[in-house]
């Protein structure tokens, strides 16, 4: 079972109000990993911190997303974390995110690729 579009929309919304770590986009996005339905861990303990750490997104991709390239930054006066995701087949799409933090930007990117395929698979 995948997550449908809707969930991976109301998902990428959530990481888009997110400021900093959120144990509840952790379980949201756990529960996604293990086909729960979208139902997140009643235990916030075995749950990792995805939305607050940067190890754990990047293995997360390169676990979903195999080949697709990995870009991260900060741009702007305020150093703005960004993050953007190349696919590794033409047409080299790019999806790409600012947030608070490096971690949601990368997340936020990471989610609306995924979309993309999820999308893609509808057509």
């Amino acid at each position: 079972m995948s997550m449908t579009s809707p969930d991976l929309s109301n998902l990428i919304e959530r990481c888009r109000k997110a400021t900093g770590p959120d144990r509840d986009i952790d379980c949201a996005i756990e529960a996604w990993l293990h086909h729960n339905g979208g139902s997140p861990y009643a235990d916030y303990n075995v749950v990792p911190t995805i939305t607050g750490s940067m190890d754990v997104v990047t293995a997360l991709i390169e676990k979903k997303l195999p080949g697709w390239e990995m870009a991260f930054g900060t741009c702007g006066q305020n150093n703005c974390p960004w993050a953007c995701l190349t696919e590794p087949r033409e047409p080299f799409r790019e999806f790409a995110s600012d947030a608070p933090t490096m971690e949601i930007a990368a997340l936020e990117a990471f989610l609306l690729a995924l979309q993309s395929q999820d999308t893609d698979h509808d057509q």
